[in-house]
Protein backbone atom coordinates (compact mmCIF):
# COMPACT_ATOMS: atom_id res chain seq x y z
CA UNK A 1 0.00 0.00 0.00
CA UNK A 2 1.25 3.75 -0.74
CA UNK A 3 0.27 6.78 0.99
CA UNK A 4 -0.80 10.11 -0.74
CA UNK A 5 -0.02 13.11 0.97
CA UNK A 6 -0.75 16.66 0.15
CA UNK A 7 1.59 19.43 1.15
CA UNK A 8 0.37 23.03 2.92
CA UNK A 9 -2.05 21.21 4.93
CA UNK A 10 -4.52 22.97 7.45
CA UNK A 11 -4.82 22.08 11.13
CA UNK A 12 -8.07 20.04 11.77
CA UNK A 13 -8.65 22.14 14.78
CA UNK A 14 -9.16 25.03 12.17
CA UNK A 15 -11.51 23.01 10.00
CA UNK A 16 -13.92 21.96 13.20
CA UNK A 17 -13.54 24.83 15.53
CA UNK A 18 -12.76 28.63 13.86
CA UNK A 19 -13.14 30.07 17.34
CA UNK A 20 -9.28 28.17 17.21
CA UNK A 21 -7.94 29.85 14.47
CA UNK A 22 -5.87 32.04 16.04
CA UNK A 23 -3.05 30.07 17.05
CA UNK A 24 -2.83 31.90 20.21
CA UNK A 25 -5.57 30.71 21.56
CA UNK A 26 -4.47 27.08 21.49
CA UNK A 27 -2.29 25.23 24.41
CA UNK A 28 1.49 25.53 23.78
CA UNK A 29 3.19 22.57 22.13
CA UNK A 30 3.85 23.31 18.72
CA UNK A 31 8.06 23.88 19.21
CA UNK A 32 9.37 21.66 21.35
CA UNK A 33 10.57 21.85 24.69
CA UNK A 34 11.81 18.49 25.45
CA UNK A 35 15.15 18.53 26.36
CA UNK A 36 16.23 15.08 27.97
CA UNK A 37 19.51 13.90 27.01
CA UNK A 38 19.18 10.55 25.79
CA UNK A 39 19.67 9.63 22.30
CA UNK A 40 18.93 6.55 20.06
CA UNK A 41 21.62 4.56 18.58
CA UNK A 42 21.17 5.46 15.46
CA UNK A 43 19.36 8.61 13.85
CA UNK A 44 18.25 9.75 10.37
CA UNK A 45 19.42 13.39 9.25
CA UNK A 46 16.31 14.73 7.18
CA UNK A 47 18.86 16.98 5.00
CA UNK A 48 20.05 14.10 3.06
CA UNK A 49 18.33 11.62 4.91
CA UNK A 50 21.78 9.65 6.31
CA UNK A 51 22.12 7.46 9.39
CA UNK A 52 24.24 9.70 11.74
CA UNK A 53 24.96 8.27 15.49
CA UNK A 54 23.06 9.69 18.05
CA UNK A 55 25.45 10.85 20.53
CA UNK A 56 26.63 13.30 17.23
CA UNK A 57 23.24 15.44 17.46
CA UNK A 58 22.71 18.16 19.34
CA UNK A 59 19.47 19.32 20.21
CA UNK A 60 16.02 17.79 19.38
CA UNK A 61 15.05 14.69 17.24
CA UNK A 62 11.75 12.91 16.12
CA UNK A 63 10.15 9.78 15.88
CA UNK A 64 7.71 8.34 12.88
CA UNK A 65 4.95 6.27 14.00
CA UNK A 66 3.11 4.31 10.72
CA UNK A 67 1.85 1.15 9.75
CA UNK A 68 4.45 -0.91 8.34
CA UNK A 69 2.13 -2.41 5.36
CA UNK A 70 1.40 1.35 3.90
CA UNK A 71 5.17 1.75 3.37
CA UNK A 72 5.20 -0.49 0.27
CA UNK A 73 4.31 -3.46 -0.44
CA UNK A 74 4.50 -6.58 1.31
CA UNK A 75 5.27 -10.07 0.38
CA UNK A 76 4.51 -12.74 2.68
CA UNK A 77 8.05 -14.79 2.30
CA UNK A 78 6.24 -18.48 4.82
CA UNK A 79 5.97 -18.40 8.84
CA UNK A 80 6.29 -15.08 10.08
CA UNK A 81 8.64 -13.85 7.41
CA UNK A 82 7.89 -10.90 5.29
CA UNK A 83 9.20 -8.78 3.29
CA UNK A 84 8.79 -5.54 2.18
CA UNK A 85 9.14 -3.47 -1.49
CA UNK A 86 8.94 -0.17 -2.39
CA UNK A 87 8.27 0.18 -5.99
CA UNK A 88 8.57 4.44 -5.09
CA UNK A 89 4.38 4.74 -5.70
CA UNK A 90 4.12 6.93 -2.77
CA UNK A 91 2.48 10.14 -3.74
CA UNK A 92 3.30 14.16 -2.80
CA UNK A 93 1.10 16.21 -3.97
CA UNK A 94 2.27 20.23 -4.57
CA UNK A 95 -0.07 23.12 -3.74
CA UNK A 96 -2.73 20.52 -1.87
CA UNK A 97 -5.13 23.30 -0.89
CA UNK A 98 -5.18 24.96 -4.16
CA UNK A 99 -7.31 23.93 -7.32
CA UNK A 100 -4.35 23.48 -9.46
CA UNK A 101 -2.11 20.50 -8.18
CA UNK A 102 1.33 19.03 -8.88
CA UNK A 103 2.39 15.54 -7.81
CA UNK A 104 5.09 13.48 -8.15
CA UNK A 105 5.98 10.09 -7.20
CA UNK A 106 9.12 8.76 -4.36
CA UNK A 107 10.03 6.34 -2.56
CA UNK A 108 8.87 5.92 1.45
CA UNK A 109 12.08 7.38 2.07
CA UNK A 110 11.39 10.04 0.17
CA UNK A 111 8.19 10.77 1.82
CA UNK A 112 9.47 10.49 5.48
CA UNK A 113 12.04 13.31 4.15
CA UNK A 114 8.93 15.55 2.65
CA UNK A 115 6.79 15.47 5.69
CA UNK A 116 9.68 15.97 7.97
CA UNK A 117 10.73 19.21 6.35
CA UNK A 118 7.36 20.69 6.53
CA UNK A 119 7.71 20.11 9.84
CA UNK A 120 10.14 21.21 11.29
CA UNK A 121 12.23 17.53 11.68
CA UNK A 122 15.83 18.04 11.49
CA UNK A 123 16.41 14.00 12.86
CA UNK A 124 14.26 10.98 12.90
CA UNK A 125 14.03 7.70 14.28
CA UNK A 126 12.92 5.60 11.52
CA UNK A 127 12.72 1.99 12.17
CA UNK A 128 13.82 0.80 8.76
CA UNK A 129 16.84 3.05 8.85
CA UNK A 130 17.76 2.78 12.46
CA UNK A 131 17.72 -0.93 13.28
CA UNK A 132 18.96 -3.12 11.38
CA UNK A 133 16.67 -5.65 10.60
CA UNK A 134 19.00 -8.77 9.72
CA UNK A 135 21.18 -8.68 13.11
CA UNK A 136 18.74 -10.61 14.92
CA UNK A 137 20.95 -9.18 18.27
CA UNK A 138 20.89 -5.11 17.05
CA UNK A 139 16.89 -5.53 16.70
CA UNK A 140 16.69 -7.20 19.63
CA UNK A 141 18.85 -4.55 21.54
CA UNK A 142 16.81 -1.50 20.27
CA UNK A 143 13.64 -3.24 21.05
CA UNK A 144 14.20 -3.29 24.32
CA UNK A 145 14.89 0.76 24.26
CA UNK A 146 11.63 1.52 22.68
CA UNK A 147 10.18 3.09 25.26
CA UNK A 148 13.20 5.24 25.81
CA UNK A 149 13.37 6.12 22.00
CA UNK A 150 9.73 7.55 21.99
CA UNK A 151 9.33 9.18 25.36
CA UNK A 152 12.30 11.11 24.93
CA UNK A 153 11.83 12.20 21.11
CA UNK A 154 10.46 15.87 21.03
CA UNK A 155 7.09 14.93 18.61
CA UNK A 156 5.75 11.43 17.40
CA UNK A 157 4.75 11.92 13.52
CA UNK A 158 1.79 9.64 13.20
CA UNK A 159 1.44 8.80 9.15
CA UNK A 160 -2.71 8.28 8.87
CA UNK A 161 -3.60 8.67 5.13
CA UNK A 162 -7.14 7.89 6.18
CA UNK A 163 -7.59 11.25 8.11
CA UNK A 164 -9.02 12.96 5.27
CA UNK A 165 -10.70 16.68 4.47
CA UNK A 166 -13.31 16.46 1.86
CA UNK A 167 -14.89 19.76 1.76
CA UNK A 168 -18.13 18.64 2.64
CA UNK A 169 -20.03 20.56 5.10
CA UNK A 170 -23.12 19.24 7.58
CA UNK A 171 -26.37 20.31 7.56
CA UNK A 172 -25.65 23.78 10.00
CA UNK A 173 -22.90 24.67 6.90
CA UNK A 174 -19.92 23.54 9.23
CA UNK A 175 -16.87 22.27 7.73
CA UNK A 176 -16.17 18.35 8.19
CA UNK A 177 -13.33 16.58 8.44
CA UNK A 178 -13.10 12.40 9.16
CA UNK A 179 -11.99 12.58 12.29
CA UNK A 180 -12.85 8.98 12.74
CA UNK A 181 -9.81 7.96 10.10
CA UNK A 182 -7.82 7.85 12.78
CA UNK A 183 -9.46 4.72 14.80
CA UNK A 184 -10.26 3.08 11.86
CA UNK A 185 -7.27 3.55 9.98
CA UNK A 186 -4.48 1.13 9.55
CA UNK A 187 -2.50 2.44 11.99
CA UNK A 188 -4.61 2.02 14.47
CA UNK A 189 -4.67 -2.31 13.88
CA UNK A 190 -1.12 -2.46 14.80
CA UNK A 191 0.21 -3.42 18.09
CA UNK A 192 3.64 -1.35 17.95
CA UNK A 193 1.67 2.02 16.85
CA UNK A 194 -0.14 1.27 19.84
CA UNK A 195 3.22 1.27 22.27
CA UNK A 196 4.25 4.39 19.94
CA UNK A 197 1.10 6.41 20.78
CA UNK A 198 1.20 5.36 24.23
CA UNK A 199 5.21 6.36 24.94
CA UNK A 200 4.71 9.76 23.15
CA UNK A 201 4.58 12.61 24.58
CA UNK A 202 2.99 14.41 21.73
CA UNK A 203 1.65 12.57 18.72
CA UNK A 204 1.37 14.24 15.46
CA UNK A 205 -1.27 12.72 12.82
CA UNK A 206 -0.42 13.61 9.33
CA UNK A 207 -3.30 13.01 7.29
CA UNK A 208 -3.90 12.79 3.74
CA UNK A 209 -4.67 16.28 2.95
CA UNK A 210 -5.16 17.49 6.81
CA UNK A 211 -3.17 17.13 9.87
CA UNK A 212 -4.09 17.00 13.95
CA UNK A 213 -2.18 18.33 17.36
CA UNK A 214 -3.76 16.78 19.93
CA UNK A 215 -2.75 19.28 22.33
CA UNK A 216 -4.93 21.87 20.22
CA UNK A 217 -8.06 20.31 20.55
CA UNK A 218 -8.34 20.16 24.21
CA UNK A 219 -10.48 23.72 23.80
CA UNK A 220 -12.83 22.24 21.35
CA UNK A 221 -16.27 20.89 21.59
CA UNK A 222 -15.87 17.13 23.33
CA UNK A 223 -19.01 16.68 21.26
CA UNK A 224 -16.88 16.54 17.90
CA UNK A 225 -14.21 14.30 19.34
CA UNK A 226 -14.85 10.18 19.45
CA UNK A 227 -13.82 8.50 22.33
CA UNK A 228 -11.44 7.14 20.47
CA UNK A 229 -9.29 10.80 19.93
CA UNK A 230 -10.27 12.14 23.16
CA UNK A 231 -8.02 8.46 24.80
CA UNK A 232 -5.07 9.43 22.59
CA UNK A 233 -5.07 12.98 22.17
CA UNK A 234 -2.98 13.51 25.68
CA UNK A 235 0.15 12.74 26.57
CA UNK A 236 -0.50 9.09 27.95
CA UNK A 237 2.87 8.39 29.61
CA UNK A 238 3.86 11.41 31.06
CA UNK A 239 -0.05 11.04 33.24
CA UNK A 240 0.40 7.03 33.59
CA UNK A 241 -3.27 6.69 32.10
CA UNK A 242 -3.14 3.14 31.26
CA UNK A 243 -3.49 0.75 34.35
CA UNK A 244 -3.14 -3.16 32.44
CA UNK A 245 -6.67 -3.34 31.63
CA UNK A 246 -6.73 -0.21 29.48
CA UNK A 247 -3.39 -1.49 27.63
CA UNK A 248 -4.73 -5.31 27.16
CA UNK A 249 -7.97 -3.82 26.62
CA UNK A 250 -6.62 -1.42 22.81
CA UNK A 251 -4.01 -4.62 22.52
CA UNK A 252 -6.65 -7.15 21.69
CA UNK A 253 -7.72 -5.06 18.93
CA UNK A 254 -4.29 -5.04 17.80
CA UNK A 255 -1.84 -7.70 14.73
CA UNK A 256 1.64 -8.00 14.65
CA UNK A 257 3.54 -9.62 11.89
CA UNK A 258 5.39 -11.56 14.14
CA UNK A 259 3.73 -13.14 17.35
CA UNK A 260 6.68 -12.23 19.55
CA UNK A 261 6.18 -8.35 19.13
CA UNK A 262 3.05 -8.44 20.92
CA UNK A 263 4.16 -9.53 24.27
CA UNK A 264 7.61 -7.29 23.03
CA UNK A 265 5.58 -4.23 22.68
CA UNK A 266 3.28 -4.71 26.17
CA UNK A 267 6.71 -4.80 27.64
CA UNK A 268 7.96 -1.60 26.35
CA UNK A 269 4.73 -0.18 27.78
CA UNK A 270 5.01 -1.67 31.28
CA UNK A 271 8.67 -1.25 31.28
CA UNK A 272 9.29 -1.89 34.83
CA UNK A 273 8.65 -5.50 33.89
CA UNK A 274 11.48 -5.57 30.84
CA UNK A 275 14.09 -7.48 33.37
CA UNK A 276 11.87 -10.11 33.73
CA UNK A 277 11.16 -10.63 30.07
CA UNK A 278 13.88 -12.52 27.84
CA UNK A 279 14.00 -10.28 24.76
CA UNK A 280 14.65 -13.66 21.82
CA UNK A 281 12.40 -14.27 18.73
CA UNK A 282 13.85 -17.94 18.52
CA UNK A 283 12.14 -18.83 22.17
CA UNK A 284 8.49 -20.33 22.23
CA UNK A 285 6.24 -17.37 21.79
CA UNK A 286 4.03 -19.44 25.02
CA UNK A 287 6.73 -19.01 27.58
CA UNK A 288 7.36 -15.29 26.51
CA UNK A 289 3.53 -14.71 27.14
CA UNK A 290 3.79 -16.85 30.24
CA UNK A 291 7.29 -15.11 31.37
CA UNK A 292 5.01 -11.50 30.34
CA UNK A 293 1.58 -12.14 32.16
CA UNK A 294 3.23 -13.45 35.19
CA UNK A 295 4.69 -10.39 35.99
CA UNK A 296 2.04 -8.23 34.83
CA UNK A 297 -0.48 -10.26 37.05
CA UNK A 298 2.13 -9.49 40.33
CA UNK A 299 2.61 -5.68 39.28
CA UNK A 300 -1.08 -5.07 38.41
CA UNK A 301 -4.33 -6.55 39.41
CA UNK A 302 -6.37 -4.68 36.92
CA UNK A 303 -5.47 -7.72 34.57
CA UNK A 304 -8.22 -9.47 35.82
CA UNK A 305 -10.94 -6.87 34.81
CA UNK A 306 -12.93 -8.39 32.16
CA UNK A 307 -15.76 -7.10 30.67
CA UNK A 308 -19.01 -9.38 28.89
CA UNK A 309 -17.95 -11.94 26.15
CA UNK A 310 -17.10 -11.54 22.88
CA UNK A 311 -17.34 -13.51 19.86
CA UNK A 312 -13.20 -14.21 18.93
CA UNK A 313 -14.13 -14.08 15.40
CA UNK A 314 -15.87 -10.36 15.29
CA UNK A 315 -15.22 -8.78 18.60
CA UNK A 316 -18.46 -7.89 19.26
CA UNK A 317 -20.47 -8.93 22.69
CA UNK A 318 -22.30 -12.85 22.29
CA UNK A 319 -25.86 -12.91 22.51
CA UNK A 320 -27.14 -13.13 26.07
CA UNK A 321 -28.05 -17.15 25.84
CA UNK A 322 -23.77 -17.66 25.17
CA UNK A 323 -23.24 -15.30 28.01
CA UNK A 324 -24.92 -17.25 30.78
CA UNK A 325 -23.34 -20.19 29.46
CA UNK A 326 -19.78 -18.30 29.78
CA UNK A 327 -21.03 -16.95 33.16
CA UNK A 328 -20.32 -20.46 34.74
CA UNK A 329 -16.32 -19.62 34.65
CA UNK A 330 -15.16 -16.73 36.86
CA UNK A 331 -15.25 -13.44 35.51
CA UNK A 332 -11.46 -12.77 35.66
CA UNK A 333 -10.61 -16.19 33.37
CA UNK A 334 -10.90 -14.30 30.52
CA UNK A 335 -12.38 -16.35 28.49
CA UNK A 336 -13.74 -15.52 25.03
CA UNK A 337 -13.93 -11.85 26.84
CA UNK A 338 -12.18 -8.61 26.99
CA UNK A 339 -10.71 -6.28 29.22
CA UNK A 340 -12.78 -3.15 30.42
CA UNK A 341 -11.29 0.15 28.91
CA UNK A 342 -12.25 2.88 30.64
CA UNK A 343 -10.64 3.48 33.75
CA UNK A 344 -13.06 5.58 35.71
CA UNK A 345 -15.63 2.89 35.50
CA UNK A 346 -13.85 0.18 36.88
CA UNK A 347 -11.50 2.26 39.84
CA UNK A 348 -13.92 0.75 42.74
CA UNK A 349 -14.52 -2.42 41.49
CA UNK A 350 -10.55 -2.52 41.51
CA UNK A 351 -10.65 -1.67 45.06
CA UNK A 352 -13.02 -4.03 46.08
CA UNK A 353 -11.08 -6.80 44.13
CA UNK A 354 -8.00 -6.23 45.41
CA UNK A 355 -9.35 -5.96 48.81
CA UNK A 356 -10.99 -9.37 48.05
CA UNK A 357 -8.04 -10.85 47.32
CA UNK A 358 -5.82 -10.01 50.42
CA UNK A 359 -8.24 -11.41 52.81
CA UNK A 360 -8.64 -14.51 51.15
CA UNK A 361 -4.85 -14.51 50.97
CA UNK A 362 -4.58 -13.47 54.68
CA UNK A 363 -7.35 -16.29 55.61
CA UNK A 364 -5.10 -18.78 53.74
Amino acid sequence: MYIVYERNQREIADILDASLHDYGTRIPGMLCDNEHKFKPTWLVRVSDMEVVPGSTVDGHYWTLSYSWNQSGEIVHKGDEEYERIDHGKHQIIENGMDATKESRSVTFKGLVQQICLDFGAEYIWLDQMCIDQDDHDAKVYEIQRMHLIYMHACATLALVPELVYTGDKDDDGNDIANINGIPNSQWSKRIWTLEEAYLSLDTRYIGSNVHLYPRHTCGMDGSVLSDFIKCFTRPLGRNHYWKAHTALHHAKRRTTSKAHDQIFALANIFSELKNGITFNYHQPVRVLMIQFYTLLAQNDLSILLFGAPIDPETNDQVSKTIQKEAATLPSWTGVNGIHIANPDRVHNLGVQLYSCLRRKAHLG
